[in-house]
């Protein structure tokens, strides 16, 4: 038996994460596994922040076209459809850069990121495979792969297991 950095509790020499306080037993400075409400908070926001900025886009286009029917366009009514696109457009650009440092708007904004096994922060490839690859598997049988965060010691999901990566704070 060793113990924990952090807590000084008693840890198997299989375990990677201590059973109590979720500390890193291997590198301390890797962080502590996310709780499963920190996740879903971060799950919530990068579905609702997109789901926002299309609906704005969508009412923003549905107002162009009633202003300009009959009428020519005005400067007001194409900023009211081109302001929402290019917020997506920009979310999508951020979405993709922190795929290189391992997180998402949501798990960022939230204090979250994705790590590897080794501990080093998910890369591009690892982290575009897991969201979107591995998620969708996640979520095909009655999303049990989401519900498999609350029963894992660990806390990971099937799209964490399928990459080797795990969520930490």
């Amino acid at each position: 038996m060793t113990l924990c950095p952090s807590c000084e509790s008693p840890v198997t020499p299989v375990d990677r994460w201590c059973p109590h306080c979720s500390a890193n037993v291997l590198k301390l400075e890797v962080g502590f596994l996310a709780s499963p409400a920190r996740r879903l908070a971060a799950y919530i926001l990068d579905i609702a922040i997109p789901a926002f900025v299309t609906i704005v886009m969508v009412a923003g286009a549905a107002g162009a076209a009633a202003a300009s029917e009959g009428q020519e366009p005005t400067n007001e009514s194409l900023a009211a459809g081109l302001i929402p696109l290019a917020a997506l457009a920009a979310y999508l650009i951020t979405a993709i850069i922190m795929f290189f440092r391992g997180t998402t708007p949501g798990k960022w904004m939230v204090g979250l990121r994705v790590v590897r096994q080794s501990g080093k922060r998910a890369g591009f490839m690892t982290m575009f495979f897991r969201e979107f690859i591995g998620k969708m598997l996640s979520g095909l049988v009655f999303c049990l792969g989401y519900f498999w965060i609350l029963i894992d010691k660990d806390n990971q999901g099937w799209h964490d297991k399928l990459v080797t990566t795990y969520v930490v704070q």
